[in-house]
């Protein structure tokens, strides 16, 4: 078995093993997909929460991927109460002080004190992709969270796009491409997970240097209403260039659209 998933033993091994999901086994509370932005390569156990400075951490254990060094904070059920970054690199072991308070050990002798802050991974973008998470509240002082990491995903990558062109690496979103995950949105506590991914293009005017998105929950996004809004900032005989709706199994559905920017790109306006 590999987290919940079974695996066919190898028949070389001379060690008898249990077939998959004998009544022996106990069962993982929580997994993680193979993925470096919500997930990881190998698991670092650690310690339940027992210090003072941060409550909201209290009787949550603390463990952290090696590869991807994401640090998660559970609950006894599974449930995600929080996801950190910049932690440190490589983690490979936990400490405890004598007061309960955790420090992740990194290999490269790095020790770093576990701390309550930054639920948001923020977002990162290189010349292949803009990726990033947020796992935390749905909803923060009423306003929809998800619909805030949108925006701020669709700002990254618009920026990304026009530093691309002006590197002359001329590139595009792959739509076909993009990943999209909410674990958990309906529960009061979402993990919102996005990868915008890029596609390399020979020529620049076939290029986009502007990104957008329209979306919604459980509704239909309004998308004819957003086409008019964006119709005034297009190229002259441009079109927007739309994604096909993508819909995680939780019910957020998302458009994303993206264009010649009328300032960046003026030297691809059709004559």
């Amino acid at each position: 078995m590999e987290g919940n998933n079974c695996y066919d033993s190898d028949p070389d091994c001379s060690v008898a093993t249990a077939p998959c999901f004998a009544e022996s086994f106990t069962y993982p509370v929580f997994e993680y997909p193979r993925k470096y932005t919500t997930g990881g390569v190998s698991v670092t156990g650690g310690y339940v929460y027992r210090g003072c400075d941060y409550p909201s951490l209290y009787g949550y254990y603390i463990c952290a991927d090696y590869g991807s060094n994401n640090v998660w904070a559970l609950d006894s059920d599974g449930k995600v109460a929080g996801f950190f970054s910049g932690i440190g690199d490589n983690i490979s072991s936990f400490g405890e002080d004598e007061t309960g308070e955790i420090y992740a050990l990194s290999l490269d002798g790095k020790i770093s004190r576990v701390t309550s802050k930054s639920t948001d991974k923020g977002i990162k973008c290189t010349d292949s992709e803009c990726y990033g998470v947020y796992i935390g509240p749905e909803f923060i002082d009423g306003s929809d969270v998800a619909h805030q990491f949108s925006n701020k995903m669709s700002t990254a990558v618009g920026d990304k796009l026009k530093a691309l062109y002006d590197d002359k690496k001329y590139s595009l979103v792959d739509f076909s491409n993009i990943e999209m995950t909410t674990e958990g949105m309906g529960t009061g506590q979402v993990g919102y997970a996005l990868k915008i991914p890029f596609r390399r293009v020979d020529k620049k005017c076939d290029a986009y240097t502007s990104f957008d998105h329209v979306g919604g929950w459980n509704h239909q996004p309004e998308l004819e209403k957003r086409k008019e809004q964006l119709k005034s900032i297009l190229l002259l005989g441009e079109e927007l260039d739309i994604s096909d709706k993508k819909t995680t199994k939780e019910g957020l559905q998302e458009y994303w659209i993206q264009w010649k920017n009328k300032e960046k790109q003026k030297e691809c306006a059709i004559k």
